[in-house]
């Protein structure tokens, strides 16, 4: 009984000087608001070779049983400005309580999750011309700034602030 138990302690020990640990992340900022199309962001994990991972996922609930991107980048040296530690994320939707969260897989065997972190993406777009109140001309040309990772606008026109 002494032995295996001696065993399974030094397995534990073996396994627990190998671990690697959870990738930390840096933007967006937690609890942060953002436009929809964003970058995530986390530092580098030391200890890892080019045929392990990085996996991100993002939810729209802290447990993630509702999961809107999943998705794995090969883990490319060190360095925390290489495109291994960063995912664009687009077609996610305005106003909404985002978390998201990375973890490494080492030869194939994934590690322990980041802490999670939250965004809330914006839910406006502003409006650049013409201004609000102004006298216009027929035939002019509505204009509002533009979101990165939106592929298309709806916009309303009526003669009534209520729009009814």
């Amino acid at each position: 009984m002494k032995k295996i138990s001696l065993t399974i302690t030094l397995l534990i020990l073996f396994f627990s000087n190998y671990a690697l640990n959870a990738p930390v992340l840096l933007s967006p900022s937690n609890a942060s608001s953002q436009y929809t199309g964003l970058t995530l962001d986390w530092y580098s994990v030391t200890g890892m070779t080019t045929s392990d991972q990085y996996q991100v996922q993002v939810a729209t609930d802290a447990a993630f049983s509702n999961i809107v991107f999943d998705d794995t980048e090969y883990y490319i040296n060190s360095s925390s400005t290489n495109e291994d530690t960063k995912e664009y994320i687009e077609n996610i939707f305005f106003g909404t309580d985002f978390f998201w969260r990375v973890r490494v897989i080492v030869s194939g065997v994934p590690e322990s999750w980041s802490t999670v972190w939250t965004f809330n993406t914006r839910d406006y777009v502003s409006l650049l011309s013409p201004t609000s109140g102004s006298n216009e001309y027929t035939g002019l040309t509505l204009d509002w700034y533009s979101h990165p990772g939106v592929d298309f606008y709806l916009y309303q026109i009526d003669t009534s602030a209520n729009f009814d």
